[in-house]
C-alpha cells in the first residue's frame, strides 16, 4: 500500500492521502507529470483525477489525442460535453481514430488544435542542411584526392575481342572447388 505523500501547492503544505496516489496510478499519472501539472497551475483534483492523456496545452486543460505522428488537442471542456451529449469517452475517441480521420470522430461543433511543430520542421531542415554539407565536403574531398573520377576519363570498360578469346579458350585460371571443398585450378 502506497504511502502518504507531502507535497507543497501554493505556499501551503498538502498531504496526498492513498485513495489519492492510488487514483494517480490507476490514470497512469507519475509523479514528474503531476508536478508539471502543479507547476502550470492545474488545481489538485484535476492534476489527480484526470488520466495521463489530459495535458497542459495553451495554457489550459486539453485532452491529447496521439494519431500517427500528429497530436490533436481537444479543450476538457468540450470533452465534457461531448461525453454528455454524443457519449464519446477517451477509448472510443482513440479506438475510431485508428480506423477514420480525427475530423469525422469529432462532432463538428467542436474545436480540435493542432500542435505546432514549427520546433520539429526547424530541426529536421537543419539536419538535412547539415546532411548536406557534409555530403558536399565529402565530395570535395574526393575530387582533390582523385581527380580523374571526374575529369571525363571513362570509369567502365568493356572487353575487347581479343579478351574475349582468352577467357573462352582458358588462358585465364579458374577456381573450382571439387565435392569435398578443396580449391582445384584449371
Amino acid at each position: 500500500m502506497p504511502k502518504a505523500k507531502r507535497i507543497m501547492y501554493k505556499g501551503q503544505e498538502y498531504t496526498l492521502s492513498k485513495d489519492e496516489i492510488n487514483q494517480m496510478r490507476k490514470g497512469k499519472v507519475t509523479a514528474d507529470a503531476f508536478e508539471e501539472r502543479i507547476a502550470k497551475g492545474w488545481n489538485i483534483k484535476d492534476a489527480i483525477y484526470l488520466n495521463h492523456n489530459f495535458v497542459p496545452f495553451k495554457n489550459g486543460v486539453y485532452l491529447a489525442v496521439p494519431v500517427f505522428n500528429d497530436t490533436y488537442y481537444i479543450k476538457r471542456s468540450d470533452f465534457e460535453d461531448m461525453r454528455q451529449k454524443h457519449n464519446l469517452s477517451t477509448q472510443k475517441i482513440f479506438s475510431r481514430v485508428r480506423k477514420q480521420p480525427i475530423e469525422e470522430v469529432i462532432p463538428e461543433e467542436y474545436t480540435i488544435y493542432e500542435k505546432e511543430s514549427d520546433d520539429d520542421m526547424n530541426y529536421l531542415a537543419e539536419q538535412r542542411e547539415r546532411e548536406k554539407r557534409i555530403k558536399e565536403r565529402e565530395l570535395n574531398r574526393l575530387k582533390e584526392r582523385k581527380p580523374h573520377l571526374f575529369n571525363g576519363t571513362p570509369q567502365k570498360h568493356v572487353f575487347d575481342k581479343y579478351c574475349i578469346h582468352l577467357f573462352d579458350n582458358n588462358v585465364f585460371a579458374k577456381v573450382k572447388t571439387d565435392q569435398y571443398g578443396n580449391v582445384q585450378r584449371g
